[in-house]
């Protein structure tokens, strides 16, 4: 999704989320800073209040840069709309983006090389991920 939407323009993100979502953005936004030194990105992270210490821990620990924030806050997703509604960040919110998509093609593609794979187990909230899977094996 960075990926996509930097091809667009967008060089500021925001992410409300305390798991998977926000660690791959983190590592992403460092790996593209320490690669790209002329054309940094910046992401804020924000996380609830009552966030367990070991997910909090777990992301100081991984994310850090000087273009990556971790800010907890009492409403994680109202913060991250207004600050797309303000155009300072594009919100990086996978349930509603078709950019999301995307990033399960490889994976779909990673998938369809193991032999007599039958069935895939998708434990998830939204219908993103089952969705991206789909359209790759398609």
């Amino acid at each position: 999704m960075i990926a996509e939407h930097h091809q667009g323009g967008s060089k500021n993100f925001v992410i409300s989320s305390s798991g998977n979502a926000a660690l791959a953005a983190g590592l992403y936004i460092q790996n593209h800073n320490r690669n790209h030194a002329n054309d940094t990105l910046s992401l804020s992270i924000l996380v609830g209040e009552h966030i367990a210490e070991n997910k909090l821990a777990t992301l100081k620990k991984t994310i850090k840069g000087p273009l990556i924030t971790l800010e907890q806050v009492k409403n994680p997703k109202q913060v991250a709309f207004q600050m797309e509604k303000n155009r300072t960040a594009k919100w990086l919110r996978q349930s509603t983006d078709d950019a999301a998509l995307k990033g399960y093609f490889e994976l779909a593609a990673e998938l369809a090389k193991i032999p007599n794979l039958a069935a895939v187990f998708i434990p998830t909230s939204s219908g993103t991920t089952a969705q991206g899977l789909y359209e790759g094996f398609k």
